[in-house]
């Protein structure tokens, strides 16, 4: 069994004592951490140096706290991100996508999300959020998603594009975020 440094141990658990550390390993490296936002900005730099930390579970924040993630140059290090307990509106989004720092971000979801057509287009707009290839933005927000329907066989028997997702493709073309439900829908640790 992998021994994982005591003090990154600690840092996931404080300041939630009623949370057991949440983590990921990945050939036995601590690559993916669970924490909550809080957690997150008060000890990120120390996270960061006692793991190589690429895919990130934040939960438990507000408006103000997902907006100051998104602009910050830590998420440049990141591949997947998964926001949950916390609301991602367009105003959030629209950050994300004029943020310098998204470049190697790969999968993304929002358990939370709120966004639009607006904020999703500022993300097809994105020169930072290129290789993005999946985008869950959440149930309250406007379908936007390629959906695949399955025979008996697991081959594609229909399928439905909303019309923002269809509107988006149309403006900038292919957009593989759109399609994450495909066949060849990634796995979050696998980008």
């Amino acid at each position: 069994m992998t021994e994982i440094d005591p003090r990154l141990l600690a840092l996931l658990a404080a300041p939630d004592e009623d949370r057991e550390a949440a983590y990921d390993l990945i050939d036995g490296v601590v690559h993916h951490i669970e924490v909550s936002f809080r957690n997150y900005r008060d000890h990120a730099t120390e996270l960061y140096a006692l793991a190589p930390i690429r895919h990130l579970t934040l939960r438990d924040g507000d408006a103000t706290d997902v907006a100051a993630f998104f602009g910050s140059k830590e998420i440049s290090r990141l591949k997947s991100i998964l926001i949950h307990s916390a609301p991602v509106t367009d105003a959030e989004l629209e950050i994300l996508a004029l943020s310098p720092h998204p470049t190697e971000l790969r999968w993304l979801t929002f358990y939370e999300g709120r966004a639009t057509f607006a904020g999703l287009r500022s993300m097809a707009e994105s020169l930072s959020l290129e290789r993005l290839v999946h985008l869950d933005p959440g149930r309250e927000s406007e379908g936007v998603r390629k959906a695949y329907y399955t025979d008996w066989d697991g081959s594609i028997a229909d399928s439905h594009f909303p019309k923002t997702g269809e509107l988006l493709e149309r403006w900038y073309g292919p957009i593989p975020w759109l399609i994450p439900d495909g066949p060849d829908a990634p796995d979050r640790f696998a980008v």
